[in-house]
């Protein structure tokens, strides 16, 4: 899939980071899809992403997501043109699930975190993560999670450099599982 790149950096007033809503549940699951079709196209099979999209990303599925008071769904928009705004990208935090290994995870978790390819390394993502902490703080949680897959070297480094380490003792198969301490 080739997405064309935006000519220049959105202006930061051109961007807003909003809560979701469920009349931005289309663009959403349009923005997910491209966006696993791009990070994993190459190393997860086809019918795997297909199958995880049309669960994770189902419209009942992303309605009830939405309005989950107990995580913090967050979708970023930009202004294409004088009047239209593109969801580009999202971010959702909440508390862990629990495992059956019960392993000493963090109390809470990045559920997920994507941009549409062309907006990659343009701040955005690291702007999301931003609102996101915040509310993780606001309730008090004192550190998060998140699983990255172990191919997934670009998402890899974008943590790291957001401050995450890995704790391998709490992976999962191919998925490592990063921390991230917060400061209260």
């Amino acid at each position: 899939m080739h997405i064309d790149e935006p000519t220049t950096r959105p202006d930061m007033e051109e961007l807003r980071i909003v809560v979701a809503q469920p009349e931005d549940i289309p663009a959403l699951r349009a923005t997910a899809a491209a966006s696993w079709w791009a990070t994993y196209g190459d190393y997860l099979s086809a019918s795997y992403i297909e199958d995880f999209l049309a669960r994770a990303y189902s419209k009942t599925r992303l309605l009830a997501q939405v309005a989950d008071t107990n995580s913090y769904f967050l979708v970023a928009k930009c202004c294409e043109g004088k009047s239209d705004e593109a969801l580009i990208g999202f971010g959702q935090v909440g508390p862990c699930f629990q495992r059956v290994d019960n392993a000493p995870v963090a109390p809470a978790d990045l559920y997920r975190l994507y941009l549409l390819p062309a907006w990659q390394g343009r701040g955005i993502g690291s702007r999301l993560l931003t609102e996101l902490e915040a509310w993780l703080r606001q309730k008090g949680y004192p550190l998060y999670g998140a699983y990255v897959h172990e191919r997934n070297e670009p998402a890899q480094r974008f943590y790291t450099r957001q401050g995450f380490t890995r704790k391998s003792e709490c992976d999962v198969q191919d998925e490592w599982y990063l921390v991230k301490p917060l400061a209260l």
